[in-house]
């Protein structure tokens, strides 16, 4: 496993990592317990919904999303996550058949100052998942 500092990084470098399967059961059990709108826990009521079945929740889908940079191929080492700006979930994510992938890109770099501290800024990253 090949594994990248800031240093190391180049405008350009790209990252995957998935397929992660997500189950009907799994976005019922997240939904029930973070956000148990019908569209999320009752199939019935889903399919009615404008999605026609079930969705993950934003948030479930943001926590995969998490779980993935964690299998980035090369890996790619965080000493924190200080936040995520414009972030934006565009797609609903089905129980269809959800095979959640996700590639990144760092179109550009730079060191930064936040609060009197150095930071890493990663000017609009693509991610997709």
């Amino acid at each position: 496993m090949t594994n990248l500092y800031f240093e190391e990084l180049e405008i350009g470098t790209r990252s995957a990592a998935g397929p992660y399967p997500v189950s009907r059961d799994e976005i019922i059990q997240f939904a029930k317990q973070y956000d148990p709108v019908p569209r999320h826990v009752d199939e019935e009521a889903a399919a009615r919904s404008v999605f026609g079945g079930l969705t993950a929740t934003s948030a479930h889908t943001f926590a995969i999303f998490i779980l993935l940079t964690t299998r980035l191929q090369p890996r790619l080492h965080v000493l924190a996550g200080l936040g995520w700006d414009e972030l934006r979930l565009p797609n609903a994510a089905s129980a269809i058949l959800m095979l959640a992938r996700l590639n990144i890109a760092a179109p550009s770099l730079r060191l930064t100052q936040r609060n009197g501290s150095p930071a890493i800024s990663k000017e609009k990253a693509c991610y997709n998942l």
